[in-house]
């Protein structure tokens, strides 16, 4: 075989790479979608947000790549251990895409065009490799481009064979840090149909009480996590707003997105509801979702432009938005709750 594409599509969630590239081949598939309308409803923010926004504030949910999710089949192995037992790196992510499994691991954007790392300094990021062609010899990857934009592109074989080895000279070489962990490791990630997941409306109900209550829902999870001092559901929102408040520099254009994600797919969690008549249809609530979806957007753009201009006018329109949306999405889900 001298070419091969394994399906994708753009992900509906794209904030982190540990969603995005589990959704790439995901997303529009109807069998996942009970799994999905299941979960991705609590929101966490991590204590050291304020210090360290960045992958501090998210989706708090079961990560579908790294578990037994229901959709997919997973394999974990060591980068190291591969390359060591397979030297050719090439042959054997092209054994694994025959048959059926996509490949999520870390690679040295260093050697990776149309990142904001490459050419300039090492950068250990999550990719995806979906494909391959041996004729112009380059990998179909997922990942993020130079305007951390998530993007469907080709890398050569060589640049896939230094990145990779790169990641495994970092793990190797340097003080010992906990993402190192995270980067030696390589994932084979199969999608298989669901036939046995069915929409878990309690566990949905259990989720947005947490999230209305602003409750720590890690406690639930702590098969695989002793519970944690993080902040959920609608406080999350007043952590944001204290950082804006505090005016950053440079302020992280990765929270305002999720929030704006999360009411994406919470209109859509609605409809689906509705749809499969568990709850009755309410106009006012889908109106409300609707316009909460525009507000995060208008967020997301404000500061955009406050990241170039720094004008501290600008935070606080952004604020008085999040005050707007909490005050909403307050009042939205206590309506939803009383539907089912």
């Amino acid at each position: 075989m001298n070419t091969l594409e394994l399906p994708v599509t753009y992900p509906f969630i794209s904030v982190y790479p540990k969603h995005a590239i589990p959704f790439s081949f995901l997303t529009n598939r109807d069998s996942f979608e009970p799994w999905l309308m299941s979960n991705y409803i609590q929101l966490k923010c991590s204590t050291t947000f304020m210090t360290h926004p960045t992958d501090a504030f998210d989706f708090f949910t079961v990560y579908p790549e790294f578990y037994e999710t229901p959709p997919l089949q997973t394999e974990r192995l060591v980068l190291e251990t591969v390359q060591r037992i397979q030297p050719n790196f090439t042959e054997f992510i092209q054994k694994s895409l025959m048959q059926g499994k996509y490949i999520y691991t870390h690679l040295d954007e260093f050697y990776i065009p149309d990142t904001p790392s490459y050419g300039k300094n090492t950068s250990p990021h999550a990719n995806l490799i979906y494909g391959f062609n041996d004729r112009d010899r380059t990998f179909n990857i997922g990942g993020y481009n130079e305007n951390l934009k998530y993007t469907f592109k080709k890398i050569s074989y060589s640049q896939l064979e230094e990145s990779s080895k790169s990641i495994v000279h970092i793990v190797q070489n340097q003080s010992p840090e906990i993402w190192h962990d995270f980067y030696k490791f390589i994932y084979m990630i199969k999608y298989r149909e669901l036939t046995h997941y069915t929409l878990d409306v309690q566990w949905m109900i259990d989720q947005l009480k947490d999230y209305l209550s602003s409750s720590n829902s890690s406690g639930r999870f702590r098969g695989f996590l002793n519970k944690s001092d993080d902040f959920y559901g609608l406080e999350v929102y007043d952590k944001l707003i204290a950082y804006y408040k505090d005016k950053p520099n440079n302020s992280d254009l990765k929270p305002p997105h999720l929030i704006w994600e999360h009411k994406k797919l919470m209109l859509m969690r609605i409809e689906y509801l509705v749809s499969n008549q568990i709850i009755a249809k309410d106009q006012a609530l889908t109106k409300v979702y609707a316009e909460l979806i525009q507000l995060s957007k208008t967020a997301q753009n404000i500061l955009i432009k406050y990241r170039i201009l720094e004008d501290e006018q600008l935070l606080n329109k952004v604020i008085n938005i999040y005050e707007e949306i909490r005050a909403k999405e307050e009042t939205s889900l206590q309506k939803l709750l009383s539907l089912f």
